[in-house]
Formats: structure tokens, sequence, C-alpha cells
């Protein structure tokens, strides 16, 4: 499937909650969020932003629209 074809096929979706960027060091309950992503340094937390209160908040950027996009292409495909 070439590009003229998977974008007209694809699907975006703009989620009705509010999204946060948060930066915390400690992670009690990572399944209520709808990312966390961890390095050394620090974690850094996508979440609604009425699960704030879960977080131990270092630093918060928001408020965010989330947008779903499910792209009309095979998941293995190559750069997905």
């Amino acid at each position: 499937m070439d590009v003229k074809e998977a974008i007209p096929k694809s699907i975006a979706t703009i989620m009705k909650d509010t999204y946060v960027y948060v930066k915390t060091d400690i992670l009690e309950r990572p399944d209520i969020h709808f990312m966390v992503s961890k390095d050394k340094d620090e974690i850094t937390v996508v979440t609604k932003k009425e699960n704030l209160k879960e977080l131990n908040v270092l630093e918060v950027v928001g408020d965010y629209k989330l947008i779903e996009f499910k792209p009309a292409v095979p998941f293995q495909t190559v750069g997905f």
C-alpha cells in the first residue's frame, strides 16, 4: 500500500480528556497512565490531568488533547 492509499484509510481520533506530561521520581500505579517512560535520570508520564493526584509531581506541562492515530499500514512496516 502506498502513501496515497494509506492516509485516507487511516483513522485519527481526538481523545476527550485533557492530558499532561509529568516528570516524577516515584511511580506506584503505572497501569492508570497512558504512557510511562523511564531512563536512568527520570520517569516521564503522559496521563490524564485527573491522575496528577496519584503522582509525586516534580514538573508538569499541559494541558493537551491526545490524538490517537491508527495508520492503515501493517504493524510490521518499517518505521512503525
